[in-house]
């Protein structure tokens, strides 16, 4: 039906997110299926900020999400995050300030606390992304005052600030929503492919510098030839026939028709699956799997 598809919820009640040029095609379909509880329909044009030119780009840490601050529904959200595609998926789901970092590129505390600052409402949630940004972020938290009421979700990974970010009610309160985006987090499992930086021994794996290696949930699973293989044999480390949806963010080193020629692949090999696959534009993971 459209881009971005993603998807949160149970047997009972799920959340649908997704980018089309007629709201009412998905809408129709949802109706036929059961009854609609919320919802938001927005422009996606009249939201997005135009990207400032590169040399501009690189040395902003932080950008508005939305072009309009002034008019925040619910808590402010603040987000770290890289690359084009992945800081797309996360302003579409409504995130107010993206602070620019992960992997090699943590952002200070100094960067948080800015955004936080930022932000003109009192509730402010902050999805690290990444375990060695947590800390600086429960920093910020700490250094934010009592004026403003600040909560850190320690997503570790992308996935995981997604599947928080699609749980978030703007019609709950700060501690509803913080139960809910918590249990969110543990719904979905991460994948990130990547080359080693140096040489390792984990759990029976041997690496060396170069090598492509994979993490399953932060933990160095699966190496091979190249990436495709990787992703295949993570994959099959989450158990994926088991699963729903499973979505490839691909990264700068992955070019286009590697990626649909992998995605074709999987396809074929899990036709049970719903497979999506999106440009992330993030740097040094060449994929980044999410799977529910």
């Amino acid at each position: 039906m459209g881009d971005y598809p993603l998807v949160e919820g149970d047997s009972n009640l799920v959340k649908v997110h997704v980018h089309v040029p007629d709201p009412g095609v998905p809408l129709s379909y949802a109706v036929s299926l059961g009854f609609i509880t919320d919802v938001v329909v927005e422009n996606m044009d009249d939201m997005h900020v135009p990207e400032a030119p590169a040399e501009v780009a690189e040395a902003s840490l932080t950008s508005d999400a939305n072009a309009n601050l002034a008019n925040i529904s619910g808590p402010g959200v603040i987000v770290v995050a890289q690359g084009a595609g992945v800081s797309e998926v996360f302003r579409s789901l409504g995130a107010h300030v993206i602070v620019s970092g992960g992997q090699t590129m943590n952002p200070s505390t100094r960067d948080i606390l800015d955004a936080i600052l930022r932000l003109p409402v009192e509730d402010i949630i902050i999805l690290p992304n990444n375990g060695n940004v947590v800390m600086a972020a429960q920093q910020a938290q700490a250094l934010a005052g009592s004026e403003k009421q600040v909560a850190v979700v320690p997503t570790r990974s992308i996935p995981q600030g997604i599947s928080a970010l699609l749980a978030l009610s703007s019609h709950a309160d700060l501690e509803r929503n913080l139960r809910t985006m918590a249990s969110a987090i543990d719904s979905v499992q991460s994948g990130e492919v990547t080359i080693a930086v140096q040489d390792a021994h984990f759990d029976g794996i041997e690496v060396t510098v170069g090598d492509v290696i994979g993490l399953l949930n932060d933990k160095l699973t699966a190496t091979g030839p190249d990436s495709q293989s990787v992703v295949k044999e993570l994959l099959q480390q989450m158990n994926a026939r088991e699963l729903e949806v499973i979505t490839l963010y691909y990264g700068q080193p992955v070019m286009p028709a590697e990626a649909e020629a992998l995605l074709n692949e999987l396809r074929a090999e899990y036709a049970g699956q719903e497979i999506e696959i999106i440009n992330g534009g993030q740097p040094f993971y060449h994929y980044i799997i999410s799977a529910e």
